[in-house]
């Protein structure tokens, strides 16, 4: 624990983890990946575990199994690209238990054999998304995002995303909008305003 990995035009391809993350397991330690690219693991291509902190810059997280990123501390992505990874539990690109901060970035063409094909927030986590897009996921109960915690989002897209069971296809739950999102489908998404002007929309 409290070690410190920096990985920068670096790629993790094709390792075998089970649960304990395929690519990459942090716990208690911190991770900055910056213009690399994590893809085709299994067990998780990252697992961000109790005491962790995971950056994720300027890279790509794409078709790993068993979820894209497991987080459970402090998770921040920054203009990285999160796509065609796939979980038969929920998340299937990203999963957050903790804290999770997107910024830039977009989140694409993931699955979940079961909620939040894009990502699944867990009750009592936190996600605060910025200038970022949760498009073309699916999953069976919110395609692109299923919330259970508290979701913040500014100046975010949630479209084409596609749920199996027809309901919540974009985002199920709670959104916490600070202002200029958009929401193709809004079935199954309940939108609060937050501290900026709202300017949820449908399309």
């Amino acid at each position: 624990g409290n070690g410190w990995l920096s990985l920068t035009n670096s790629v993790v391809i094709g390792n075998l983890g089970g649960a304990a993350g395929g690519g990459i397991y942090n716990q208690n330690g911190r991770v900055t990946i910056d213009h690399s690219s994590v893809a085709l693991n299994s067990g998780a291509g990252m697992v961000n575990n109790t005491g962790g902190i995971l950056e994720v810059n300027f890279s790509i997280v794409a078709d790993n199994s068993g979820s894209g990123i497991s987080n459970l501390s402090n998770l921040t992505i920054t203009a990285s690209t999160v796509s065609g990874n796939s979980s038969n539990m929920p998340g299937g690109g990203i999963i957050n238990a903790n804290s999770a901060t997107l910024v830039n970035s977009t989140v694409y063409g993931n699955h979940s054999n079961g909620e939040g094909g894009g990502f699944y927030n867990q009750t009592g986590a936190v996600v605060n998304s910025t200038n970022s897009t949760v498009a073309a996921n699916s999953a069976n109960t919110g395609g692109g995002a299923l919330n259970a915690g508290i979701f913040n989002a500014r100046n975010t897209i949630f479209a084409d995303n596609v749920s199996n069971f027809g309901a919540a296809p974009d985002f199920s739950g709670s959104l916490a909008s600070m202002g200029y999102n958009l929401i193709e489908n809004p079935s199954g998404a309940t939108i609060t305003a937050g501290s900026w002007p709202t300017s949820t929309s449908t399309g």
